[in-house]
């Protein structure tokens, strides 16, 4: 009776995947459909499920890495925060080859200004290291920023000494010092051991296969992990101290290949809600790997715990395709067999751009929103691929 079962519903995939057509992709880009989906679909969610991966040794991965020999290799490391009444700070380094680093800060002080102040080589993000800072393989240090592991998964401590210029304004630069910690008892996620298995399996059943897909997939593989936590500290602006706190989430990214040429986009929010919980949502377009690919998770603070997003209805076509992200809008996604449903309210926003010829644009924009009906608050970075360089 069970091999029958087994039978008939192989048939019915079969007879299926015989008769139904593939749509062209959306843009061009975006595939939402495959003939063979629902087979491909299976065969990669059982195949994720059993060969997932166990839990990483902490201590190894939030130390430095040695880049490899891969002239796209990048040891990256990104602190982001905003707080309910509007600070704001983030300061980011992604070593990369031949003392080049992708870096920048951003600061809001709202008792000093309504305005954001940037980094003094804004909107470039490539800064280059001294030899000292580059052979310093406990920092991750350039050009006056400073990000220090304290205890893994727990303590980082940031700081930056040096110019900072107003974001609209870059005629008036300030000299600023920060000094602050980062501080978490919330769970990290590992990308390479904590995603469900069914946002990978679907993307990639979207995809026509080859031998070249799937070898794609192994060379662009990198490690990832995420968690959220708080800031807390001072930034001295002009000799004048301000007090800083802000809810920020924090990420590692190791890759022996990391091309922002393969990205064509992708939108991630980071919230904080007012009952605690914080989320990571978004998707991401890569059309070597995935055109469509939903990612993230929901930090349940009370319980510390994370869980998997198993789905989410948030189209990239549908939201800021023209490179102008949308300012009032919504989606809903699936984690731990509950419905979420986000209402996200941007407000503000700062681009620049990433990579040695400015190949991709950031759009850092502030967002208010409710999910389910619970207020928050945060930001989500819009990435679009970028090809006329810097702006003059």
């Amino acid at each position: 009776m069970y091999f029958q079962f087994v039978f008939a519903i192989l048939v019915v995939l079969f007879l299926y995947a015989k008769n139904v057509r593939t749509l062209e992709p959306i843009y061009g880009i975006y595939r939402d459909s495959s003939k063979y989906f629902y087979l491909k679909f299976c065969a990669m969610y059982l195949l994720l499920t059993l060969r997932r991966r166990k839990t990483a040794d902490i201590e190894e991965l939030e130390k430095r890495h040695q880049l490899s020999e891969n002239p796209m290799a990048a040891d990256a490391v990104y602190f982001h925060g905003v707080s309910d009444d509007n600070c704001i700070l983030a300061l980011a380094t992604a070593q990369r080859k031949n003392n080049r680093v992708n870096a920048f800060v951003i600061l809001r002080i709202p008792e000093f200004s309504d305005q954001i102040l940037v980094s003094p080589k804004w909107p470039d993000s490539t800064l280059i290291q001294t030899d000292s800072e580059y052979k310093d393989d406990h920092n991750y240090a350039v050009e006056g920023i400073k990000l220090t592991p304290i205890i893994p998964m727990r303590t980082w401590k940031l700081s930056y000494n040096g110019k900072l210029k107003l974001e609209k304004d870059q005629s008036q630069t300030f000299d600023v010092k920060i000094d602050a910690i980062w501080t978490t008892n919330l769970p990290h996620y590992n990308f390479d051991t904590d995603m469900h298995p069914k946002p990978i399996a679907k993307a990639m059943a979207m995809e026509p296969w080859s031998k070249e897909y799937f070898k794609n997939l192994e060379r662009f593989h990198q490690t990832h992990y995420e968690q959220h936590g708080d800031v807390r500290g001072t930034a001295t602006i002009d000799g004048k101290d301000y007090t800083i706190f802000t809810n920020s989430l924090r990420d590692h990214t190791v890759a022996d290949l990391r091309d922002w040429k393969n990205f064509h986009r992708y939108a991630i929010h980071f919230l904080t809600l007012e009952n605690g919980d914080r989320l990571t949502v978004g998707a991401i377009c890569t059309p070597v790997l995935f055109s469509s690919f939903v990612m993230g998770f929901i930090t349940k603070a009370k319980l510390g715990v994370n869980h998997a997003i198993t789905d989410c209805d948030f189209k990239l076509y549908q939201h800021g395709e023209e490179e102008k992200p949308p300012t009032d809008y919504g989606f809903t996604f699936w984690a731990g067999g509950e419905r979420y449903v986000v209402q996200a309210l941007g407000y503000e926003k700062v681009e620049f751009y990433m990579g040695t010829e400015a190949e991709a644009r950031l759009v850092e924009q502030y967002t208010t929103c409710t999910v389910n009906g619970v207020r928050g608050w945060g930001f989500c970075e819009w990435c679009y691929r970028h090809v006329d360089g810097l702006p003059q």
